[in-house]
């Protein structure tokens, strides 16, 4: 019951905030705006696990060039033969480098995380930095779309309390696409 009351806040929130927005001529206006997007990314550590995610951030535009906003993600690590899904909660920047339709982007996210794995009744936690850099582009209607690639500094861990706490370093090349209104 509790999950599905979060949920529907959730949708509730998004939907107000996408709506109320939607009258804006330009995603980049000063003000309150978001993205929302799905990224991959490839675990190179000694599972070499293939990761999918669904990202949604909000928060405001200082000026033209400057977002800074928090970010909920939805990860999904495939891998047989079992299922690991991670939630993640984010401080999220980014920076638009030129003052045109067309410009290069460089950002930063840096947040942490609860990893659920289908293999153990334990929850690992993690705490992450997200450098990236990529492209975007503005749309006729006001909107745009963000292509980007990063770098995952991912430091996951198991709390143990009275013993060692296993953890583990991966470092995670990712592709991002968002649409931002």
């Amino acid at each position: 019951m509790k999950h599905s009351l979060f949920h529907a806040l959730l949708l509730g929130l998004f939907l107000f905030f996408s709506l109320s927005s939607a009258y804006a001529r330009d995603y980049r206006e000063k003000g309150f705006k978001g993205s929302a997007g799905v990224s991959t990314q490839i675990q190179l550590n000694t599972i070499h696990a293939w990761e999918v995610g669904l990202d949604l951030s909000l928060g405001t535009m200082l000026n033209s060039n400057h977002y800074v906003g928090g970010e909920i993600s939805l990860r999904s690590l495939a891998q047989v033969p079992y299922y690991v899904y991670e939630t993640r909660l984010s401080i999220h920047y980014m920076a638009y480098c030129l003052n045109r339709d067309s410009t290069p982007v460089l950002g930063v996210k840096a947040g942490t995380g609860i990893v659920s794995p289908g293999f153990s009744q334990f929850q690992f936690y993690s705490v992450f930095l997200e450098p990236l850099a990529g492209w975007s582009w503005r749309l006729s209607s006001g909107y745009g779309l963000t292509l980007s690639a990063g770098l995952d500094l991912n430091h996951s861990f198991i709390p143990i309390i009275g013993g060692s706490n296993p953890c583990w370093l991966f470092v995670a090349p990712k592709i991002s696409f968002a649409f931002e209104f």
